[in-house]
C-alpha cells in the first residue's frame, strides 16, 4: 500500500479512524467533523477531493462506513521505519491534532482546527514548502557568513602586519626625537621666555572685554534689585487697584531684563595657547583647547513661574470648515487666532466665539503656523520644502523660500525665526534625524544644529516654542517610546534635556507644546486626553486640563499674549478657550 493511501488528504497525516464517503474517498473522523458542522444546515456537503455532493447521515460523521482496509499495525510499523516529519508534531493549541500547514502572515504552524477556526482567510502553505524556503535562507546566510569570515581573517592578517610596521617606525621615531630634543633644549628655553611675554600681552588685550562684561552684569544686577524693591513696596503699600495697574509693567520690565541676556563666547574673554611656537625645524607639540562653552547669565527655566489660581472656560466653538481635526492654532490677540484643519490648504482667522473673520488659501497643505510680534505669519509647507510668509494685511503670500529639506515645526520668537527640518526617516523609525535652524532677517540660514559630536540632537520634533526667558523648547521623539524636551539658547547652544514624564514617571507623548509670557510650559497628550503643565522645578509635568474640563483627545494648543489657552479636541473639532489666571 503506497504512502499516499495511508494519509488523509485534509490533514496530510496518517489516517485516524478513517471513514468512507459515498464517492469512495476516505478522511479522518476528526477532519470531517468541522466540515459537517459548517454544512449541517444544508443536509449535504461537497467532497474535499472530487467535490461530489455527499448527503450527511442523521448521526453525523459516525453514520459513514469505517475504512477497515487501512491497518493500524501497518501504520505504526511505517512510522517506525520512516524518519519523523514535521506533520508528526502535535498542535500546541489542539493537542489531539497534528500540525501540517504554516500561516504566512501570522508565522504559525497550524493543524486542521487552527486553519478552520482561527486562520480561515489567511494565506497558508504546507510545512514542507515553508521549511524548504527557510532552509534556502539559512543556506544563504551560512554562505555569506563564510565569506565574511574570510574578510575578517584577511583584516586580522593586515592588522598584525600593520602592528609590526608601526612598532618599527615608533622605535625609530623615539630615537630621532631623543636626538632632536637634546639639540633643541637651549632653543626651547629661549622660546618659553618669548611665549611668556606673548601671553602677558594677550592678557592685557582681553582685560578690557572682561571689565566691560562685568560692568554690564553689575548694571543688570542693579536693575533686578530695583525691580525686587518696587515689587515689595507695591505689595506692602499699594492698594488693590494700584497693584493691578502696576503688576503688568513690573512683569514686562523683568521680562525685558531676562531676554537681554548677556552672552559672550569664552574665546572673546579668555585665551589659551593652542601650540608651542615653531622653532624652525618642526613643531614640538600642540595643546588642544577643550573649552567650547560660553560665559552667560544663568537664568532658571522657571524664573517667571506664576502659580495657577483657577481655570475657567471662556468659550467653545465647533469646526467652521467641515473638518474635525485642528492641526495648528496661532493666536494674534486675546480674541483672534488663525486655525488650520487637517493640514489643509486654507487657514481661518476666527474669534474665540467661533466667528470667522478672514480666510487665506495657500498653494499647498501646511504643517505649522507661527505669528510674530508684528502680526506677520510664517507657515511651513507639508506638500513641498517651502516656508511661506504672510504680512499683517493678511491678503496672501508675500514671500516663498525653498529649502533642501522638508520643514516641520516653526517658531517666530523675540530673537528671530526658528524652524525644524526633517533630514531622514522611514516607516520603521530607523535613522530618524531632524535639525533646528535659525534664520536671519532675509531668510538666509544664520545657524543650524543637528549633531553634537557623534550624537543626533533631534530625531523627530513634536513642537517648538519660545520660553519667557528667551530659550527654545523643542519636544523630541527619540524612538523606543522615549520623549524628551531639549532646551536651546537663542544661539542654538544646548542648555539641557529632560524626559516628558510626570512626577510618578508616567511617560507622556507630546502632541503639541507651547509657552506663555509668565514662564509656564504646556504640553498636550492626545492618548491620555489631557493637557499637562510643567512643574515649578522645571523637569516634570502635572495634569492641568482633562475630560473634567471638556478636553478629550487634545491636539493643537496655543496661548495668547494675556492669559488664555486655546485647546483643540481632535475627535470633535471643537476648540475650547480657557482663562487660567485669576
Amino acid at each position: 500500500m503506497s504512502t499516499q493511501s495511508l494519509e488523509c488528504s485534509i490533514c496530510m497525516s496518517e489516517f485516524n479512524d478513517p471513514r468512507f464517503l459515498s464517492c469512495f474517498h476516505s478522511f479522518c473522523t476528526q477532519c470531517l467533523e468541522p466540515i459537517l458542522r459548517k454544512w449541517s444546515k444544508r443536509g449535504s456537503f461537497p467532497c474535499p477531493m472530487c467535490r461530489a455532493d455527499i448527503a450527511i447521515p442523521s448521526d453525523g460523521v459516525n453514520g459513514f462506513q469505517k475504512n477497515f482496509y487501512v491497518s493500524q499495525s501497518k501504520i505504526k510499523r511505517r512510522q517506525t521505519v520512516h524518519k519523523t516529519s514535521e506533520s508528526d508534531f502535535p498542535c500546541e493549541i489542539h493537542t489531539t491534532h497534528k500540525v501540517y500547514m504554516y500561516c504566512i502572515p501570522c508565522k504559525q504552524k497550524l493543524c486542521v482546527k487552527c486553519k478552520e477556526d482561527l486562520h480561515v482567510d489567511h494565506d497558508v502553505e504546507y510545512i514542507s514548502v515553508a521549511s524548504e524556503r527557510e532552509r534556502h535562507k539559512i543556506t544563504e546566510v551560512a554562505k555569506n557568513a563564510q565569506e565574511f569570515l574570510g574578510s575578517i581573517d584577511k583584516t586580522l592578517t593586515n592588522a598584525h602586519s600593520e602592528y609590526s610596521r608601526m612598532t618599527k617606525e615608533i622605535t625609530s621615531l623615539k630615537l630621532a626625537a631623543r636626538d632632536h630634543a637634546e639639540k633643541m633644549k637651549k632653543s626651547i628655553d629661549e622660546d618659553l621666555l618669548k611665549m611668556g611675554k606673548q601671553l602677558d600681552s594677550e592678557r592685557k588685550a582681553r582685560k578690557h572685554n572682561l571689565q566691560k562684561f562685568a560692568l554690564e552684569m553689575e548694571q543688570k544686577r542693579k536693575s533686578v534689585v530695583s525691580i525686587i524693591q518696587k515689587s515689595n513696596a507695591a505689595i506692602a503699600n499699594e492698594s488693590e487697584i494700584e497693584i493691578l495697574d502696576n503688576s503688568r509693567s513690573i512683569m514686562n520690565r523683568f521680562l525685558c531684563l531676562v531676554r537681554e541676556r548677556g552672552e559672550f563666547t569664552r574665546e572673546e574673554l579668555s585665551f589659551q595657547p593652542r601650540e608651542i611656537p615653531n622653532l624652525g625645524s618642526r613643531t614640538i607639540g600642540t595643546i588642544e583647547n577643550q573649552i567650547k562653552s560660553s560665559l552667560i547669565v544663568s537664568i532658571p527655566k522657571r524664573v517667571l513661574y506664576v502659580p495657577m489660581f483657577e481655570v475657567k472656560l471662556v468659550s467653545s466653538f465647533k469646526r467652521i470648515s467641515g473638518e474635525n481635526k485642528v492641526t495648528s492654532i496661532a493666536p494674534i490677540s486675546s480674541t483672534l487666532a488663525w486655525i488650520c484643519y487637517n493640514h489643509g490648504k486654507t487657514i481661518y482667522l476666527c474669534s474665540k466665539d467661533g466667528v470667522e473673520k478672514k480666510r487665506i488659501t495657500l498653494p499647498g497643505k501646511l504643517v505649522d503656523i507661527s505669528v510674530s510680534r508684528d502680526g506677520n505669519l510664517s507657515i511651513s509647507s507639508q506638500s513641498g520644502n517651502f516656508i511661506w510668509q504672510v504680512d499683517k494685511t493678511y491678503t496672501g503670500i508675500v514671500r516663498e523660500d525653498t529649502f533642501p529639506h522638508k520643514p516641520r515645526d516653526i517658531c517666530s520668537s523675540s530673537n528671530g525665526l526658528y524652524a525644524t527640518f526633517i533630514l531622514g526617516a522611514n516607516l520603521l523609525n530607523f535613522d530618524m534625524k531632524a535639525k533646528l535652524v535659525k534664520f536671519s532677517g532675509d531668510m538666509s540660514i544664520e545657524k543650524e544644529i543637528n549633531t553634537e559630536g557623534d550624537d543626533v540632537v533631534l530625531k523627530s520634533s513634536r513642537g517648538i516654542s519660545e520660553h519667557a526667558n528667551g530659550d527654545l523648547l523643542v519636544a523630541n521623539f527619540c524612538g523606543n517610546n522615549y520623549y524628551e524636551i531639549v532646551v536651546f539658547s537663542p544661539s542654538l547652544r544646548i542648555l539641557g534635556r529632560f524626559k516628558c514624564e510626570t512626577a510618578e514617571t508616567e511617560v507622556l507623548k507630546p502632541t503639541a507644546i507651547c509657552c506663555d509670557v509668565f514662564g509656564n510650559t504646556f504640553l498636550s497628550d492626545s492618548e491620555k486626553s489631557r493637557v499637562f503643565i510643567m512643574e515649578k522645578q522645571g523637569d516634570r509635568f502635572r495634569s492641568f486640563l482633562g475630560p473634567e474640563h471638556g478636553v478629550v483627545s487634545p491636539g493643537a494648543i496655543a496661548v495668547d499674549g494675556t492669559d488664555h489657552v486655546w485647546v483643540s479636541n481632535s475627535d470633535t473639532g471643537t476648540i475650547n478657550v480657557f482663562r487660567y489666571m485669576k
